[in-house]
């Protein structure tokens, strides 16, 4: 009886001291993801037509562990450019994946739906249990967010929007 108890709290003991997936996703993490990834989608991902600055933002649809320090990062990705004027440029929706690595915090893989091959590529790159659809509700909250940081940093050089 006593050799059952020790070999049950033993295999709790070694159960217990795994890693846990939601410590890779706690507070201090989820705010290092976002800074990364929006800072990756500015600088890697978001284009300009209007020679503006891209703001961009997102909804996270959900993330799967890859290894202590790695998640793969499913989102859905808006960035808008906007002149300093104020004026609206190009733009991006689009659903996307990021390896990130949290020890580094850096961006190790990203991939999107290619135009011509979308329905094929989603199937691959996310899994079936991700939800890719936005509410309108959804939608104008990134949105929100991206014309707020956008004023924001316009207002910071000049004093006004124009």
């Amino acid at each position: 009886m006593n050799k059952i108890l020790l070999i049950t709290l033993f295999i709790t003991l070694l159960i217990g001291c795994q890693p846990e997936y939601s410590y890779l996703l706690n507070d201090i993490n989820k705010k290092k993801i976002k800074a990364v990834t929006i800072q990756y989608l500015e600088d890697k991902v978001a284009f300009k037509s209007k020679n503006g600055k891209p703001f961009c933002s997102y909804k996270e649809l959900g993330s799967t562990k890859i290894s202590n320090s790695e998640i793969r990062y499913y989102i859905y990705g808006y960035c808008l450019e906007f002149t300093n004027k104020f004026e609206k440029g190009s733009g991006l929706k689009i659903p996307m994946a990021l390896t990130i690595d949290l020890e580094s915090e850096s961006v190790k893989n990203f991939n999107m739906p290619r135009d011509n091959k979308y329905l094929e590529d989603i199937k691959k790159i996310f899994p079936n249990n991700i939800k890719i659809d936005l509410s309108n509700s959804e939608k104008a909250e990134i949105e929100t967010e991206i014309f707020q940081r956008a004023k924001k940093y316009y207002e910071s050089r000049s004093g006004t929007v124009n």
